[in-house]
């Protein structure tokens, strides 16, 4: 399955998940206590969304990644400089603070490097990366330290637990849309370099 596929499925997932909460909440302000009914439902649906969308998320960023570097591979076949690689890349995107800008950057200059081959033939690792995931990456890095846990129910703390994940939703489905057109743009570039090489 595709990028864009897996990450929309993991997001209707979260977005299931947070109506669920959603609902819960509503009957605190009006009735002062969640039903049993409605305790019930959330206990036996809303773990099984949130693993469901925690692995198609995994998955579309694994696909993600493994695209991005394919096109590395092919740029380091065609004798470009060496590239960061595949494993500390991954574990990057989970050190706080780094994980703002370092990975990103990564990919980033894998993108330019392959637009700069593509437009003038240079096998040079492109240094002057136009950064085009810094918005991501600082977007991720504040996701990655932010959260909201607790089963109180409170129609306040409810509300602000729910406005934070509502939040926190709407910032990483941003960043999804951000990363599904760079990485559309990547493999058009990849897909225009290696028609043009089969036509040479």
């Amino acid at each position: 399955m595709s990028f864009a596929v897996l990450g929309t499925v993991s997001f209707v997932m979260f977005l299931a998940s947070l109506g669920l909460s959603g609902w819960g909440l509503v009957q605190v302000l009006l009735e002062g206590a969640v039903s049993r009914e409605t305790r019930l439902i959330q206990q036996t649906v809303m773990p099984p969304l949130a693993i469901c969308a925690v692995i198609a998320f995994s998955s579309s960023a694994f696909v993600f990644l493994s695209r991005v570097y394919r096109v590395r591979k092919f740029l380091t076949d065609k004798g470009v400089g060496k590239f960061s690689g595949w494993l500390e890349t991954l574990i990057a995107f989970g050190i706080p603070v780094a994980n703002f800008f370092v990975p990103w950057n990564r990919l980033d200059v894998i993108r330019e490097t392959l637009r700069n081959y593509r437009e003038t033939g240079s096998n040079k690792i492109a240094l002057d990366a136009k950064k085009k995931l810094r918005g991501v990456g600082i977007a991720w890095g504040i996701t990655s330290l932010i959260s909201v846990r607790g089963q109180i129910e409170e129609g306040a703390w409810m509300s602000v637990a729910l406005a934070v994940d509502f939040g926190l939703f709407a910032l990483s489905l941003w960043t999804f849309v951000i990363a599904t057109r760079w990485l559309s743009e990547l493999e058009t570039d990849i897909q225009a370099v290696v028609e043009r090489g089969s036509d040479d």
